[in-house]
């Protein structure tokens, strides 16, 4: 029995060594986030089934969501993307319109401030959102 439980903690040694050589360290990092991935669409699957709201429809949307991720990592990892200069990209063209509608809602709101709307307007909007 010993000799069985040491030829398995052998082997799966050996199939850890073999896929760190092959993949290193950003391999593993990969298997950690598909695995938070599982655990996110479990546990999201399992309180939506809790709460009676489980549907199939949003599972599968959930799903293709992930596989939509996965891909974009895939095609990123196979042409050499540089991640850090791309999200410096981001951050840099993001921040303009960013800041625009940030500053349209202070002007607006200062203009036209919710206390000040119509009646009827506010209380249909409370009917749906609390205000």
């Amino acid at each position: 029995m010993d000799k069985t439980i040491h030829s398995m903690k052998a082997a799966v040694a050996a199939a850890i060594g073999l896929l760190t050589g092959l993949w290193g360290w950003l391999g593993w990092l990969a298997v950690g986030w598909v695995a938070c991935m599982v655990l996110d669409y479990l546990t999201g699957s399992l309180a939506a089934a809790r709460a009676g709201a489980w549907s199939s429809g949003k599972a599968r949307d959930g799903i293709w969501h992930k596989c939509g991720m996965l891909v974009v990592v895939l095609v990123a990892a196979g042409t050499g993307t540089d991640l850090y200069r791309n999200v410096g990209r981001m951050l840099r063209t993001g921040a303009l319109p960013t800041l625009l509608t940030l500053g349209a809602y202070a002007l607006l709101s200062q203009r036209h401030p919710l206390s000040q709307m119509d009646g009827a307007a506010l209380s249909a909007l409370s009917g749906r959102f609390v205000l």
